[in-house]
C-alpha cells in the first residue's frame, strides 16, 4: 500500500486530488490533514503509519506549509521522507525558497480541471510506481510501530484509493 500524506485545506482541491486517485494504477492509503499543525502532530503520532510520500501545499492555517517542509527535512527520523509541494504559487523565489528548504518536486497546480487531475495522478504514479524510496524502516518508524500494535491511523481522514479490485476506490 502507497501511503500518501496530503496537507491541504482547501475543499475543492481536495476533492479533485480524491477524485483523480481513483483512477491511479496502485493502491493508495490517503491520509489528509488540514493544517500544518495536524500534519506536524500526524507525524508525531507514535501508532502512525510512515507516510511514502507527502504532498504539501504552502498556504496552511496554523503552521505553514513552508514551516512543515523545514521540520521534516530537519528533522533525522522524516528527513528521506519524499516531500513534493502542490501549490498554485507559480512565484520562481518560492518555488526556489522550498527547493532550499529540501522539497523534492515542486508542482504548479494547474488552472484546468483535467491538467489538475492529470498532474495529481503524475505526482502519485511517478512516486509509488517508479521512483526508488528509502526504506520507512527508520528506527523511529520502526519504534512506534512496535509500540503501538497497530496499523493504520486515526487521522482527521483517511482513505485508502486505487483502482484494484482488492482496493476499492473511496
Amino acid at each position: 500500500m502507497f501511503e500518501i500524506m496530503l496537507v491541504e485545506d482547501d475543499a475543492g482541491d481536495l476533492r479533485l486530488i480524491r477524485e483523480a486517485l481513483r483512477d491511479v494504477t496502485l493502491p493508495v492509503h490517503l491520509n489528509v490533514l488540514t493544517d500544518g499543525e495536524q500534519a506536524m502532530e500526524f507525524l508525531r503520532r507514535r501508532e502512525t503509519v510512515c507516510p511514502s510520500l507527502i504532498v504539501l501545499d504552502l498556504n496552511l492555517p496554523k503552521i505553514t506549509g513552508d514551516d512543515v517542509l523545514r521540520k521534516v527535512k530537519s528533522d533525522e527520523d522524516l528527513r528521506t521522507i519524499p516531500v513534493v509541494v502542490f501549490s498554485s504559487s507559480r512565484s520562481p523565489a518560492q518555488i526556489a525558497h522550498a527547493y532550499q528548504l529540501g522539497a523534492n518536486g515542486y508542482v504548479c497546480k494547474p488552472q484546468e480541471l483535467e491538467e489538475f487531475l492529470g498532474a495529481t495522478r503524475t505526482i502519485v504514479e511517478f512516486w509509488g510506481s517508479l521512483a526508488a524510496l528509502p526504506s520507512q524502516n527508520s528506527s523511529h518508524w520502526k519504534r512506534h510501530a512496535g509500540e503501538s500494535g497497530r496499523e493504520g491511523d486515526n487521522s482527521p481522514d483517511s482513505r485508502t484509493l486505487g483502482a484494484t479490485p482488492s482496493h476499492p476506490a473511496g
